[in-house]
């Protein structure tokens, strides 16, 4: 007896869908946005793709590739390796790039403002500048446990139960994940 596939939440609209909503991937793996969201992505016009694989031919497999984003230079073995990038929204060429830098940039969705909270993640300053951002707002940040809060200018914190009926608890600024998790120590001072 074939099982019927479940309704899925879409990762680009977040709705709750039937699955008739969603592409195949392959046979056995639907895709993880609605046909709806996957249309609005604009691909490389055909003849567009073609002018600019005459005029920049695709690299071939076994040739030295350089990759500009990564800077890291590969020997292509399959024509997976290397991907010609392009804008989702208005479907301009930017270049070839390696496959992993062209997954990358997928993941982080082509949005600049997730680059810039990744990269200062990686440098380990996304916490000081949550810290930044909730002294701003007029708020004490504090940590407890693995979650980042606010704490009011008159000194409520979530753990004092006596001042809850009078108070709205502080805003949640950021999850964030156990030191072991994250690869590295950021000093939480």
């Amino acid at each position: 007896m074939v099982q019927e596939a479940k309704p899925r939440i879409c990762k680009g609209c977040k709705r709750l869908l039937p699955i008739d909503a969603f592409e195949r991937n392959r046979p056995s793996v639907w895709r993880s946005e609605c046909k709806e969201c996957r249309a609005s992505k604009k691909p490389i016009p055909t003849k567009v793709r073609r002018e600019y694989e005459t005029k920049h031919p695709r690299p071939k497999i076994g040739e030295e590739f350089y990759c500009k984003v990564c800077d890291r230079t590969i020997t292509i073995q399959s024509k997976r390796d290397v991907n010609l990038d392009h804008d989702h929204t208005i479907g301009d060429i930017r270049g070839y790039i390696c496959n992993r830098c062209n997954t990358g940039l997928g993941n982080f969705r082509d949005d600049v403002s997730i680059l810039d909270r990744a990269i200062r993640w990686l440098k380990g300053t996304l916490m000081s500048f949550l810290f930044i951002k909730a002294a701003i707002q007029g708020y004490a940040p504090y940590v407890h446990g693995s979650t980042l809060y606010a704490q009011d200018v008159c000194g409520y914190r979530r753990c004092r139960s006596e001042w809850r009926d009078r108070h709205t608890p502080p805003p949640l600024l950021e999850t964030i994940p156990p030191p072991s998790q994250r690869g590295r120590f950021v000093n939480r001072q």
